[in-house]
């Protein structure tokens, strides 16, 4: 199966999802989200904005703020790039191609160094850390230059066997996939 095959499947089965699952999963990812970074004092994290069929994170980056955390969303740039600005409210949003909700370039930049956790979308993930993104690359990039904590999170049907991601010599593992399970979570992970 090709990338853009398995990316349509996942996709799919992510839509088919019921509406108890999906609550159950999302909420047990959100609390190991929010207890982990308490646990290891992570101030300023990359997040990414993901509304159906992807995990819902508007609601963990909201309660990340309350939690006095830095949440820091990718801005896409020329190139295939990205800047990662801070997340200030929704009143410092846009909508750009693909529907996708990035913070306004006004909005504070941090260099990824200065992160102390990286948590990546993805569309599919194995149990050793890899992931099928939404094509581009952009986050191959990153990932390939940072040092910090890479973490991941997926809802049931995301995780694949690795011989389905089609992984290519510029993939990179991610330290932790935190995979949902409606009674809480599994970590995996390179």
């Amino acid at each position: 199966m090709d990338k853009k095959t398995v990316r349509q499947t996942i996709l799919s089965e992510l839509r088919q999802m019921s509406v108890i699952d999906r609550d159950q999963q999302e909420t047990a990812l959100f609390a190991h989200i929010l207890q982990a970074v308490k646990e290891n004092n992570f101030n300023k994290i990359a997040l990414y904005y993901g509304f159906k069929p992807e995990i819902q994170t508007p609601k963990l980056i909201e309660s990340l703020v309350k939690q006095g955390v830095e949440v820091y969303l990718p801005r896409i740039l020329p190139e295939r790039q990205l800047s990662f600005n801070q997340y200030l409210g929704q009143d410092q949003m846009e909508v750009v191609q693909k529907y996708i909700h990035q913070p306004l370039a006004s909005c504070p930049q941090i260099e990824c160094q200065d992160l102390d956790l990286m948590i990546v979308p993805g569309v599919a993930f194995s149990t050793s850390g890899y992931r099928l993104g939404f094509g581009g690359g952009y986050y191959d990039r990153i990932l390939a230059n940072f040092e910090g904590p890479t973490w991941s999170m997926a809802l049931t049907p995301q995780l694949v066997a690795e011989e389905m991601l089609a992984l290519e010599d510029h993939d990179q593992a991610l330290e932790r996939i935190i995979l949902a399970q409606n009674d809480g979570v599994v970590l995996y992970g390179a």
